[in-house]
């Protein structure tokens, strides 16, 4: 092998492991309900679920206070850091994806992913 393979092909395994470290957390961070999620504080999860429409949403400077409700009715309060997506009040379903914090007893988001009706959905009448 000459030097120039060798240096492509060592290229090619640092920006794979680049790529892996960066998504690391997405890939493996597991989705939890609302009771697994506050048994792992502390830990990086996903939890899915819907917004609680019964409570507003907040927004102060770039943070975003939220609701949560999951498939076991579980509530959890939700705080992201962020940008609030585009569709997220028209949300079907929210994934937060990050941890649960014990001393403020609020899940902190680092990614919201939202999940909106499709416009080929037929429409309940």
């Amino acid at each position: 092998m000459n030097l120039k393979n060798l240096i492509a092909f060592l290229i090619i395994i640092i920006c794979f492991l680049v790529a892996f470290i960066s998504l690391e957390d997405d890939f493996f961070s597991p989705y939890v309900s609302v009771a697994e999620a506050k048994k792992r504080a502390g830990e990086y999860v996903q939890i899915i679920g819907f917004l609680n429409r019964n409570k507003p949403v907040k927004s102060e400077g770039d943070n975003l206070f939220f609701s949560l409700i999951d498939k076991n009715n579980l509530l959890i309060e939700v705080l992201y850091s962020g940008t609030k997506p585009y569709n997220f009040d028209q949300a079907k379903q929210v994934v937060v994806i990050g941890q649960y914090n014990l001393q403020e007893q609020k899940f902190k988001a680092d990614k919201i992913l939202t999940k909106c009706p499709s416009k080929y959905e037929q429409k309940k009448q």
